[in-house]
């Protein structure tokens, strides 16, 4: 298990983390923003808030969380005994992406 939202601060059980993740630093506009909540899924106690709007310019867009499984951001790790990805999510947004980067893939995410 990545993380299950319960603790009083975003933590993970392992790498370097949960953290906000936007287009500003290939010059986008879209701002996103983090928190925990209460109201969790399948009977957990928390969850993770993710509030954000993707702004219209840009060719690449997105706004949301990011989590480095490295010790580093954005720094490898070998997640090849991990055989599947999970999660609940609910929104009042029209569209949702999980963007995940490999060796095989070079500079550009699977979505």
């Amino acid at each position: 298990m990545i993380s299950d939202f319960e603790g009083d601060k975003i933590a993970s059980n392992f790498g370097k983390g949960w953290m906000v993740s936007t287009d500003s630093f290939m010059g986008g506009k879209s701002k996103a923003d983090m928190s925990l909540t209460g109201e969790g899924a399948e009977g957990s106690y928390g969850s993770l808030r993710i509030a954000g709007m993707v702004a219209e310019a840009g060719s690449i867009r997105w706004a949301g969380a990011m989590f480095s499984p490295g010790s580093a951001v954005m720094a490898p790790d070998n997640l090849a005994s991990k055989k599947a990805l999970g999660f609940w999510a609910r929104g009042t947004g029209r569209f949702f992406a999980v963007m995940v980067y490999s060796q095989g893939l070079g500079y550009i995410p699977g979505v």
